[in-house]
């Protein structure tokens, strides 16, 4: 089994936001640091197998992202608008400096454009018709509750009813309160042409490309003990790619690469 890593935009940010209280007086860090360092360590331990991949159009994005995801994580510590601009240049000139060694280590697949755009209209199709379901998803909660026996709080279990099949959809609701961007859907699109690529070029070995995101447009929502993956599911079974967080596909590629 040989693995190929495409590695988006979030986890690129992921991996690049940390800055201890020594370089700007405070410490601010992404929430999916720890996991996304430990995937992309794995990567450069590897780097002669060239596991991890990534596309200019990714690099460009998390470069002109990188700076706000910053700011964001500024604000959430620091009140005053005069000392989080006066951090800002700092702050980010050390994150760019942490993201240019990871994209070191990362190979930059050329894309062949007019080939991509013919996955990007099929990403599409997939995520419009993964919207239409979202918007008619049925109500189960209330059906539920009506069968519920009369010597129990009917109000209680709508509740508890209502929170399981949020969790359960979540996935699919979160394309209608949060619509996919369309750069997320050229990454897939992009991610696909790679897959078909390397298939063909290296028929000798059997390629399994995975998706590593914290986007979840792409990745399971895990809400213990529920798990949404409908549009993962439908990612995999539609273009063959595995879509999960940099946890999950560590955990993979540590079966076949050790740590």
């Amino acid at each position: 089994m040989k693995y190929k890593v495409f590695l988006d935009t979030s986890t690129l940010i992921a991996g690049s936001i940390f800055l201890t209280s020594k370089t700007i007086g405070l410490e601010i860090k992404d929430v999916f640091y720890d996991e996304a360092t430990r995937l992309l360590s794995l990567i450069r331990k590897n780097i002669n197998k060239r596991v991890g991949i990534t596309t200019s159009g990714v690099e460009e994005e998390a470069y002109q992202v990188l700076s706000s995801a910053i700011e964001r994580k500024l604000k959430q510590k620091i009140n005053e608008r005069a000392k989080i601009f006066a951090l800002l240049s700092v702050a980010t000139n050390a994150c760019e400096t942490r993201l240019r060694e990871i994209l070191a280590f990362i190979v930059r697949e050329p894309v062949d454009p007019r080939e991509s755009a013919k996955w990007h209209v099929q990403v599409a199709m997939m995520y419009d018709k993964l919207h239409i379901i979202a918007l008619t998803l049925p109500k189960p909660a209330y059906m539920q509750t009506d069968a519920v026996p009369k010597f129990l709080n009917k109000a209680e279990m709508f509740e508890i009813y209502k929170n399981q099949d949020e969790c359960l959809n979540a996935q699919l609701t979160n394309l209608v309160y949060n619509p996919v961007e369309d750069s997320d859907k050229i990454h897939l699109a992009q991610a696909t042409y790679l897959d078909r690529l390397y298939k063909e070029t290296e028929k000798e070995a059997k390629i399994t490309m995975c998706l590593s995101s914290t986007d979840h447009h792409f990745v399971p929502v895990r809400r213990s003990p529920y798990v949404s993956r409908q549009v993962t599911d439908e990612i995999e079974k539609r273009f063959g790619i595995i879509a999960d967080k940099p946890h999950e596909i560590f955990m993979m590629l540590k079966k076949v690469y050790g740590e």
